[in-house]
């Protein structure tokens, strides 16, 4: 299998992402599209990925259409997103996805309504001819779209109705689409019945069931094994720590932890509804920074890792000094005790984090693993 992006051959790994260019591989169905982690899509290389499967074998180049047209839909490239599917309709005519995603692609840019009627009977007949690759939800959804979207509007017969209902793939699809787009569509609210609390509640269950899980987590490994639990953190670094800034990191993290499950549904009553991608990402924006901050500023660090990257650069600069410049070969261990002087003394905070090295363990993985509490949540949101 070829990576579209950067053209490697690749083995499809778990994380579905390229090990040479860390691009996304393959995506198919719009609920993949959704739980593809963000930054293996932001790698994605359109112009490449062109070139890449017209390189392809026949019977690869299928796959490879969808990804590509897939990851356009999720960056709402829709001019795009219609001038491959029609490429990709023209070579696989028997693939009625691809009508799926022109129709998806003239309705968001506005333009369904100018469609000929020859357009929307082809648009028809195309996506209700493939039982085998369209379920019928998907196809039902279609109809739905071309008779509300067009037919009534032209004041024309309407094409015959599928009976459809809300799954998965047309739940992850409407994330794609602007809300209002799909009220037009979808009149009777089989996508849209969930109201605001019903689905704050829904939410607020996963929250409970990731803080419970990463409490317990901890526990198990840290906490439990404290006198005072975390107090015992609080009371050491309010009455030793004499660094302000090294002092309010520590303590705001633990004060963060300790509340975080009420601060991750405030975040969500403050949405007030609008649970699209670029809402959710930036109500957990500030709470992300200020956690990597606490990923880089709090722990100590490693020793060892500076010291063994001071130890290839003096080795490099040694070698450029003795060979370009004639310098004695000792100049590689005075900058070998230079290495192990900086690698000693050059940790910020050195002494209040000596204070709390006692925790170390603690302090180094409790902002880990709230980022990963912020990733679930975020990416459990996109399907409820």
């Amino acid at each position: 299998m070829k990576c579209l992006s950067c053209g490697s051959s690749v083995e499809k790994t778990e994380n579905n992402a390229c090990s040479y260019c860390g691009s996304v591989i393959r995506v198919d169905t719009f609920k993949s599209l959704l739980l593809t982690v963000g930054k293996l899509k932001d790698s994605f290389k359109f112009s490449s990925s062109e070139q890449t499967i017209d390189g392809l074998p026949q019977e690869e180049q299928n796959d490879a259409y969808h990804t590509h047209i897939l990851i356009l839909l999720d960056k709402k490239l829709w001019n795009d997103v219609e001038r491959i599917s029609l490429k990709a309709r023209d070579r696989f005519p028997t693939d009625s996805m691809f009508s799926v995603y022109i129709l998806l692609s003239i309705i968001s840019q506005g333009g369904i309504i100018f469609k000929s009627v020859d357009e929307i009977n082809l648009l028809y007949t195309h996506i209700t001819q493939d039982e085998d690759r369209l379920s019928k939800n998907l196809m039902g959804f279609c109809v739905e779209a071309l008779n509300n979207l067009w037919c009534r509007k032209k004041k024309i017969n309407t094409f015959q109705a599928i009976n459809w209902e809300a799954d998965e793939e047309l739940k992850s699809l409407i994330k794609i689409f602007d809300p209002k787009i799909v009220s037009q569509i979808d009149l009777n609210n089989k996508l849209l019945d969930i109201g605001k609390d019903q689905r704050n509640n829904k939410i607020y269950k996963k929250i409970e069931e990731v803080v419970k899980s990463t409490n317990d987590k901890l526990s198990k490994s840290f906490t439990n094994s404290y006198k005072n639990g975390l107090n015992a953190i609080s009371e050491l670094a309010n009455s030793k720590l004499t660094s302000a800034e090294y002092k309010n990191n520590v303590l705001g993290m633990i004060d963060f932890y300790n509340q975080r499950e009420e601060k991750y549904k405030k975040i969500i009553d403050d949405l007030k509804n609008d649970y699209s991608k670029e809402a959710v990402e930036k109500s957990f924006k500030d709470i992300e920074n200020q956690n990597f901050k606490w990923i880089n500023k709090i722990p100590i660090g490693s020793f060892f890792g500076r010291f063994f990257l001071l130890i290839i650069i003096s080795l490099g600069v040694s070698m450029y000094l003795n060979t370009q410049q004639g310098v004695p070969n000792y100049i590689f261990w005075i900058l070998l005790v230079l290495s192990f002087l900086l690698s000693r003394f050059t940790i910020s905070d050195r002494k209040n984090k000596k204070i709390m090295a006692g925790y170390e363990n603690l302090l180094r993985a409790m902002p880990i693993e709230i980022k990963k509490e912020i990733d679930t949540i975020k990416s459990s949101m996109r399907f409820i």
